[in-house]
């Protein structure tokens, strides 16, 4: 289009400037030369483009839009006119003329615009009546299937499909085909637990307490193993039917009975890898040293196994691991009171304490500290001595006594050690008849400082005034 000037600076005339040139007469007239091209503008090649005209039929660069999906028809200027197929992937609408539609194989046309990434999140497909583009949306999964089946009269046949790159669609007759088009079905998985992925499905294995450590592979492979700890990781196949290690989710184990790191502790077949529980049953009295091997043998460190485990390294040097209870002896009773836990060359041994009709009330220390005494009843603690010697009441058996004939009256009593001055005065238990107590109790009591009668204890006076 060219425009004149002066006068006729608002006229415009029809002028393809692609083979022609504007001008003006002397009044100012436009005029279309034939001969020459004329003006225009230039386009940038980086994208598609087409021509177009803006205000006044001046030259413009027009670039499509880019869409996700494109319509698949074009329409004539009446919606009576039918439309034509026309894949505006690579192409655009135009009209002819008469207003009916034309298929332009310049740029890309018209679409839609869809949320996410072309191949994963949707595909396209267009409406049957109108060609408009459609985005089918394909939500990510945990699983995805991996078998494509077909529909009508191939709803029997299944081919390999990974949808989760791939969408499983139907030709004609209805078989099944695989397109790379979008991702495809497949299921959602609880992340409440441990799981992976097989044929759709979500696997979830089970807990246990403890796992093996090797996989062996399959076919021609069967007897060839690799390391594999089952703990967090599971087995598996490559194509050649070798073993793989997969560090997805935990593997194969067993079940044992009880309190891990109480009743068992977990350990291996050095062939096959599979898990072995090693229990280790409650006793009464645990070991407290470990020993060593091989070269170690006569090597031990403390280790109470009540809480703890001996093991060996390498090189046979004893360790003391957290792992379980470990080796002890069980010992002969009816309650707690039948024995305490000591020691025999580094091994746990019962040390039992018989009943006793009278049991005494103190304890004496040994050697710098044989003076000290200390309280102590003895029908439900012993007596021990610390490091320095001094007395101790430990409440972990009965302790020391005397028995009585039963067959005659008696009552128990006890006197002070650390009162009497003379170490000649040596205590020994005496019984006598109902009728005699009396006197006898009144008696002693003067020459051994008692003031009272204590209930249940041991009645003894100094050999040397029982004259």
């Amino acid at each position: 289009m060219c425009t004149g000037e002066q006068d006729f600076n608002t006229t415009s005339i029809t002028c393809d400037e692609a083979a022609n040139r504007c001008n003006v007469n002397g009044t100012g007239y436009p005029i279309c030369i034939a001969g020459t091209r004329g003006e225009g503008a230039d386009c940038s090649d980086t994208d598609e483009f087409y021509c177009g005209l803006g205000d006044l039929g001046v030259a413009e660069c027009i670039v499509p839009a880019n869409h996700s999906c494109y319509n698949t028809m074009c329409w004539g200027n009446d919606t009576a006119m039918d439309p034509i197929p026309c894949d505006q992937t690579t192409n655009r609408c135009g009209l002819n003329l008469d207003g009916t539609p034309i298929c332009i194989d310049t740029t890309r046309g018209d679409g839609i615009d869809c949320s996410g990434v072309i191949h994963q999140d949707f595909y396209c497909q267009n409406n049957e009546t109108t060609g408009s583009g459609i985005c089918m949306e394909t939500p990510a999964h945990d699983c995805y299937d991996d078998t494509c089946t077909g529909k009508d009269g191939f709803n029997t046949t299944t081919i390999a499909c990974d949808q989760s790159a791939n969408l499983c669609n139907f030709n004609a007759t209805g078989a099944p085909v695989c397109s790379a088009e979008s991702r495809g079905a497949g299921v959602n998985c609880s992340r409440a637990d441990e799981f992976y992925c097989k044929s759709g499905l979500c696997v979830v294995p089970p807990v246990h307490q403890c796992y093996n450590t090797k996989c062996f592979g399959e076919s021609t492979f069967s007897e060839t193993a690799i390391a594999c700890d089952q703990t967090s990781n599971r087995c598996g196949f490559n194509a050649d039917g070798s073993a793989e290690c997969i560090d997805t989710t935990r593997g194969d184990g067993v079940d044992c009975y009880g309190v891990e790191a109480a009743d068992f502790y977990c350990s291996e077949n050095a062939t096959t890898g599979v898990g072995l529980c090693m229990e280790t049953p409650p006793s009464d009295c645990y070991d407290t040293v470990c020993l060593g091997t091989k070269d170690f043998n006569t090597t031990s460190v403390a280790c109470n196994q009540s809480a703890n485990l001996c093991q060996v390294n390498g090189t046979g040097f004893p360790t003391c691991e957290a792992i379980s209870r470990g080796h002890g002896v069980n010992c002969t009773h009816t309650s707690l009171a039948d024995y305490w836990c000591g020691e025999a060359d580094s091994l746990a041994a019962c040390v039992y304490t018989p009943a006793h009709t009278c049991y005494s009330q103190q304890c004496q220390g040994a050697l710098n500290n044989s003076t000290v005494f200390l309280p102590c009843n003895g029908d439900a603690n012993r007596c021990g001595l610390d490091a320095e010697s001094n007395p101790t009441c430990i409440a972990d058996s009965r302790g020391a006594g005397v028995d009585c004939n039963t067959t005659m009256a008696y009552y128990c009593s006890y006197y002070d050690p650390s009162r009497m001055m003379s170490p000649a005065l040596t205590p020994f238990p005496v019984t006598a008849t109902t009728a005699s107590v009396k006197e006898l109790w009144n008696t002693t009591k003067p020459l051994l400082g008692v003031t009272r009668q204590p209930s249940g204890a041991v009645l003894t006076i100094p050999a040397s005034r029982n004259a």
